[in-house]
C-alpha cells in the first residue's frame, strides 16, 4: 500500500490537536476549565469551521471534544468503561445525524483472517500476555482500584465480567485507534508513519491504566505498534481485535489473581 504524504491544511492542525488533546489527557492535571474550554472549543470547530472535513477527521474531533468535555462534567466517575464507551456513542449520534455513516470511511472494516492471521494474532497475544505478567511480577503493582471493579460473584458471572471486559475494551479501542485513528493518519502522513503516530497516542492514554506509569506507556506504545502493523498487514480491525480480546483476558486473569 503506497500512500501520497499529504500534509493537513487548517482542519488537519484541528484534528492533530484532538489528538494530541486525548492522548496527552490521562498525563496532565490540568484545571478542569481549561480541559472543558478545549472540548467545547473542539466540537464547536466542526459546526463553525468551513474547512475540508472528512468523516474521520470530523468523528476524530468530535469523539475528542465530548470526551474532554466528559471528564470535566464527570470527574472521578468518567472512568472504565465511560471514558471511552459515552464519546462513542455521542459521535456515533452526531455523525448518523450528518448521514455519515459510512464504516470504511471511518477505517471500520473487517479486512483478512487468514492462517497468517491467526499466527500473528496469537503471537502479539501471548507477548502481550507475557509482558502484562512481568510487569505485575516485577514490579508489584497496586491492583487495588481494578480489583474493586470485578464483581464478587460465581463463577459464571467471573466468566461473563472477563468476556465482557475483554470484547468491549477491545471493541471500543481498536475502533478508535486502529480504526479512525489509523485510518486518518495514513490519508495524511502514509501508512508506515500511522501506525508509530497512533500506537504513540495509544501508549499516552496508558498513563494511569493498565499497565500504567512510564513503563506502561512504552509496553502500551510498543503493543499498539504491533497492533497496528496487524491491521495494516490485514487490511482491517477484525485480527488485531482478537489479538486485543486475549491481552484483555490476561488482564482480568492479573487483577482478579491480585491481593
Amino acid at each position: 500500500m503506497t500512500t501520497t504524504l499529504r500534509l493537513p491544511g487548517p482542519v488537519g492542525v484541528i484534528v492533530a490537536s484532538a489528538l494530541v488533546a486525548i492522548s496527552l489527557r490521562p498525563m496532565v492535571t490540568a484545571d478542569p476549565r481549561a480541559v472543558a474550554a478545549t472540548g467545547s472549543a473542539l466540537l464547536a470547530s466542526t459546526l463553525l469551521f468551513r474547512g475540508d472535513w472528512t468523516v474521520t477527521g470530523r468523528a476524530i474531533v468530535v469523539f475528542a471534544g465530548f470526551h474532554l468535555v466528559l471528564a470535566f462534567a464527570l470527574g472521578d466517575y468518567f472512568a472504565w468503561p465511560w471514558h471511552l464507551l459515552l464519546p462513542l456513542v455521542a459521535t456515533t449520534i452526531v455523525l448518523a445525524l450528518r448521514r455519515d455513516r459510512d464504516l470504511a470511511a471511518l477505517g471500520i472494516s473487517r479486512g483478512a483472517f487468514t492462517r497468517s492471521e491467526w499466527f500473528w494474532t496469537a503471537g502479539i497475544g501471548a507477548v502481550a500476555g507475557t509482558a502484562l505478567w512481568l510487569w505485575t511480577m516485577l514490579l508489584r503493582p497496586d491492583l487495588g482500584e481494578f480489583r474493586a471493579m470485578i464483581p464478587a460473584q460465581g463463577a459464571f458471572v467471573l466468566a461473563a465480567s472477563a468476556l465482557g471486559f475483554a470484547l468491549v475494551n477491545a471493541a471500543m479501542e481498536e475502533a478508535v485507534w486502529r480504526g479512525a485513528i489509523q485510518h486518518w493518519l495514513t490519508l495524511h502522513f502514509g501508512a508506515r508513519a500511522a501506525v508509530v503516530l497512533q500506537a504513540v497516542s495509544f501508549g499516552a492514554i496508558h498513563w494511569a491504566g493498565f499497565p500504567s506509569g512510564w513503563i506502561g506507556i512504552a509496553l502500551a506504545s510498543i503493543y499498539g505498534l504491533m497492533l497496528g502493523a496487524l491491521r495494516l498487514s490485514s487490511g482491517g480491525l477484525l485480527a488485531p481485535f482478537a489479538a486485543h480480546v486475549l491481552a484483555d483476558l490476561v488482564i482480568f486473569a492479573l487483577v482478579l489473581s491480585a491481593t
